[in-house]
């Protein structure tokens, strides 16, 4: 039998992933609109290529954290 002290711990567990989650799709949210050809950030898109396709430049030195 689940008590209402149980409930209310489940709601604010839920509550909380939830402000996660919304945090995490509005930072999504706000790359999608930068890299937008309306109001494309290039600074970003070079971070993006970067990141996603591995990308520097000849004269860069590249420091890998694990």
């Amino acid at each position: 039998m689940t008590t209402l002290g149980t409930l209310e711990s489940q709601v604010d567990d839920a509550q909380k992933q939830l402000d996660q989650i919304t945090q995490q799709r509005e930072g999504i949210e706000r790359k999608v609109i930068a890299l937008r050809p309306q109001s494309l950030d290039t600074d970003l898109l070079e971070e993006v290529a970067r990141s996603e396709l591995g990308y520097v430049r000849p004269d860069e030195i590249v420091i890998l954290n694990k």
